[in-house]
């Protein structure tokens, strides 16, 4: 099998999914679907997998959130950050996962956001940003198991990808390394 070979998830849909890969010190994390939002969806409820079995997670709750990110992997790292803020820092988990990404879109001179003039020039590239709806509840240790304790989501190698296997339906993947 070579590092992105997409086997079936829970549901049985080879489509979209995660699976754990083998890495040294860290946890990996193999994550495909055929649009760049439900990469996103699925790379979330993979780390949330690793850390709470959310068979047991009710959907009560649903926590708006929105991060940039000058890149899609920037974008990525900063969503699933976002996830692990609200897990660690209010004891919020997740379980279901919606996105909605927002590409660049063009400045127009005069534009620039002050705080970032070193960075941003007028008519160029402004930066991804994403909207998402995490559906959960607050952690009760009565009733969830922790797993795995991650710290965060790492740049180690990381890079999105689409492919379009001979003219087939196109896959997005990504390999992920967790810090735990």
């Amino acid at each position: 099998m070579t590092d992105f070979e997409p086997e079936n998830d829970a549901t049985g849909d080879p489509a979209a999914g995660w699976e754990v890969m083998d890495h040294t010190a860290d946890i990996g994390l193999r994550v495909w679907a055929p649009t760049l939002e439900g990469l996103f969806e699925q790379a979330a409820e993979g780390v949330a997998s690793l850390s709470v079995d959310i068979t047991r997670i009710d959907p009560l709750v649903q926590r708006r959130v929105e991060v940039e990110g000058w890149d899609l992997e920037e974008l990525l790292v900063s969503w699933l950050q976002e996830f692990l803020y609200l897990w660690s820092g209010s004891g919020f988990i997740g379980r279901r996962f919606q996105v909605r990404i927002l590409p660049p879109s063009k400045q127009e001179p005069g534009e620039q956001d002050p705080e970032k003039a070193d960075v941003e020039k007028a008519g160029v590239e402004n930066v991804w940003r994403l909207e998402g709806v995490i559906t959960g509840e607050m952690w009760d240790p009565g009733r969830h198991e922790a797993y795995t304790d991650i710290k965060a989501a790492t740049y180690h190698n990381l890079k999105i990808r689409s492919e379009n296997p001979a003219g087939g339906k196109i896959i997005y993947r990504v390999a992920l390394i967790l810090d735990t």
